[in-house]
């Protein structure tokens, strides 16, 4: 027994010093590789373009907006909602379309989401093609967790100068215990943008997906399970984001406009010691059910809002 335990201690011995060895990796370790490699993207005019039928990458949106279709002949007042949604699509994503079929998108995530799912060897990136190979590696060891995350991405003018024109985080990710492949983006004005959870909830897009780790694919478009899109706009207060789940086969549509206050450089909680809101400024109007108690928001509180009805 006691040549035993020697024998066992000697084989462990053995399997740790493989395991310190410079050419040993884990899965975890073979999915990180290259994370930190600078990538930039040109971006030739016009600017974020791309066209539906180029490759398999399916716009965020177009099967949403195709569907949306009437069948029939819609009243004024529901013609007028179509066209208030259709334009807000336009003015986020700058979605374009031929009668009811949308050809083509002129945004940021769309066009780097492309890239990453393209099938075209002129058009993919290495770094995302060996980063996706890695992840289509780790599903098949299903050993270990696999994440891939790149913050440092800029997407650039075709100008003598390589003018930034965005700045994006690509990250994929399975986890063998729940099996599911995540992949996101985010696209960013500022690169300081990238480092803060609270920086990131306003950043202009923000792309995202979950698959099953058979359905992932190396080369081309993964089908996700469920699928997310964010979009910001520049003045911070409205925010359009869509969810589509394969699950449900229910996609959602929500427009969100958020009022703030005037003072920006509020040091504290008290609104009467708040700047009010300039001349013309339309402002929420201070609730009357809690006897007074918001009164001292008058006039501090700018309103974005409006009418669907009246659109």
């Amino acid at each position: 027994m006691q040549n035993f335990s020697k024998l066992s201690a000697l084989f462990a011995s053995a399997f740790l010093l493989s395991a310190c060895e410079p050419a040993f990796e884990t899965t975890a370790q073979k999915c990180a590789a290259g994370q930190d490699i600078q990538v930039v993207i040109p971006a030739p005019d016009p600017k974020f373009q791309i066209f539906t039928d180029a490759d398999e990458y399916p716009l965020y949106l177009r099967e949403a907006i195709e569907t949306m279709t009437p069948s029939s002949v819609l009243s004024a007042e529901e013609q007028a909602a179509k066209d208030f949604i259709d334009q807000q699509i336009s003015d986020f994503l700058s979605y374009d379309k031929s009668g009811d079929l949308v050809t083509g998108a002129r945004n940021p995530l769309d066009f780097l989401e492309s890239i990453v799912s393209t099938t075209d060897p002129g058009v993919e990136i290495e770094a995302f093609a060996i980063a996706k190979n890695q992840v289509a590696q780790g599903i098949a060891d299903d050993d270990d967790f696999c994440s891939y995350q790149n913050d440092d991405i800029r997407i650039v003018d075709t100008d003598a100068d390589a003018t930034t024109l965005a700045f994006a985080e690509l990250a994929m990710s399975y986890n063998p215990f729940t099996r599911i492949v995540q992949q996101s983006i985010i696209v960013a004005e500022q690169r300081e943008d990238l480092e803060s959870s609270a920086s990131r909830e306003s950043v202009p897009f923000i792309g995202f997906y979950q698959a099953l780790p058979e359905n992932f694919k190396a080369n081309g478009f993964t089908q996700p399970e469920v699928r997310q899109l964010i979009a910001n706009n520049g003045s911070g207060f409205a925010r359009l984001s869509f969810d589509d789940g394969e699950d449900t086969e229910l996609g959602q549509l929500l427009l969100d406009y958020n009022n703030e206050y005037c003072d920006t450089d509020r040091t504290n909680d008290d609104p009467s010691t708040w700047e009010d809101c300039p001349s013309g400024t339309t402002t929420r109007v201070p609730s009357t059910d809690v006897g007074g108690a918001c009164d001292a928001e008058a006039n501090k509180l700018e309103e974005h809002s409006f009418d669907l009805n009246s659109v």
